[in-house]
């Protein structure tokens, strides 16, 4: 494919960067405003991605290396599919031994049932921080799977944020709560500022442990360790 056209034409890329990057504008600003992003499209118009897309993308920003020397610490992935693949494993195992922090949406196939498991990729993978969703009264969202691998939940539910023709909208997924750690990390790495960049994912981890709200009325299959705080 053409490498330089990264146009969205969907609307959805442009909403999870705002969640994470917006500067402040008609009051919507994102958690880590002053962050800069890679932007790498692995979703085609029709909303569809191929698998070597992602892995593609995942080993360009491991690799990537700015003018002035910047290289990607934190991926967030708002997008998942159902079947496990080896390669995909592989390059993620490979981002984290290299300390990129990497975050996925834990997928929208959810149906409310906490004795049912619904599982997306790459989120479930054990490297990669898994964040499901709430409702604006901390209650998992329906649609938000529940499995043995969540490990946070953020805001999913009707969230604002910029959007394609300089509009804002509100959309709901974890495709929107999965932007709100990735964000969130930005931050956490600005105050870790580990000498040691290899231990990131270690270190962001502990750090997003420790500070989270416990929803000790739930699941863990739903809630993982509870509602991203930052401090």
């Amino acid at each position: 494919g053409n490498t330089k056209i990264y146009n969205d034409y969907l609307g959805h890329g442009t909403h999870v960067s705002g969640i994470i990057a917006a500067i402040d504008n008609k009051g919507v600003v994102g958690v880590a405003p002053k962050s800069k992003l890679l932007i790498l499209k692995v979703i085609d118009k029709h909303g569809r991605g191929r698998l070597n897309n992602l892995i593609n993308a995942i080993k360009y920003a491991m690799e990537w290396v700015g003018p002035r020397g910047e290289k990607v610490n934190v991926i967030n992935m708002s997008l998942g599919g159902s079947e496990a693949n080896e390669e995909l494993h592989k390059v993620i195992k490979q981002a984290r031994a290299k300390g990129i922090v990497l975050v996925a949406a834990a997928g929208n196939e959810g149906d409310g049932d906490i004795n049912s498991i619904e599982i997306s990729y790459p989120g479930f993978y054990k490297e990669v921080i898994q964040v499901g969703s709430i409702s604006e009264n901390q209650t998992p969202s329906k649609f938000s799977n529940s499995n043995v691998n969540i490990d946070f939940v953020g805001p999913g539910e009707n969230i604002l944020s910029t959007h394609l023709n300089n509009d804002y909208v509100e959309l709901t997924g974890t495709s929107m709560a999965s932007p709100f750690v990735a964000g969130a990390v930005a931050l956490i790495l600005k105050i870790i500022n580990s000498p040691e960049p290899r231990l990131n994912p270690v270190y962001v981890y502990d750090y997003l442990l420790k500070h989270a709200l416990p929803l000790e009325n739930f699941s863990i299959n739903q809630v993982g360790n509870g509602f991203l705080q930052l401090k």
